[in-house]
């Protein structure tokens, strides 16, 4: 009565999931490409952050711009720079 046939999740034999057939292909494919999705961002978390640069990149062109604009002293500046720029 509650007995499915699910592959795997029965203990084997060829079913709709990942043991045959072409539901089983599509999944399986459909799992290749999330883990490689998966991996990709990983990859681009961990060497968009190394270093911290485009971060204090960013800050540095918005602290020239407001100093170019006389937003900021030449002190608050320089003060602002050496924070930025100390490792």
């Amino acid at each position: 009565m509650w007995s499915c046939n699910f592959g795997i999740l029965n203990g084997g034999g060829p079913g709709w999931f990942m043991g045959g057939g072409m539901f089983g292909f599509i999944w399986m494919i459909l799992l290749a490409l999330v883990a490689v999705y998966l991996i990709s961002k990983l990859f681009q978390a961990f060497t968009s952050r190394q270093g911290g640069r485009p971060d204090r990149d960013d800050s540095l062109n918005i602290i020239k711009e407001k100093f170019a604009k006389g937003e900021l002293t030449a002190d608050e500046y320089q003060r602002m720079k050496e924070v930025l720029t100390r490792q």
